[in-house]
């Protein structure tokens, strides 16, 4: 599927800032740049590809899509070391 079909799937991405931890997975593992972190984490809809990993990542659920739960997306054991491994954590 294309970038664009991907992202209507999902719908439009939010991060809930109130359960984010800073834990800066999303940052160190978005393969698009659209995740970036200043002084706090920001997010660039155009750059986003709707590959989801944001949502498969966060380890509190704070990113959001509006058309799926992101409690139903997979949270691996090892992402802390997947995100440590880009160095860019």
């Amino acid at each position: 599927q294309s970038e664009n079909e991907l992202k209507k799937l999902y719908g439009d991405r939010t991060l809930l800032k109130e359960k984010c931890t800073d834990c800066n997975f999303c940052v160190a593992l978005c393969p698009s740049g659209a995740i970036t972190r200043g002084e706090e984490i920001n997010y660039n809809d155009d750059l986003c590809i709707g590959c989801c990993g944001c949502m498969n990542v966060c380890p509190t659920n704070a990113w959001q899509c509006s058309k799926i739960d992101s409690e139903n997306f997979y949270k691996g054991i090892r992402v802390k070391k997947m995100a440590e491994a880009t160095g860019r954590l």
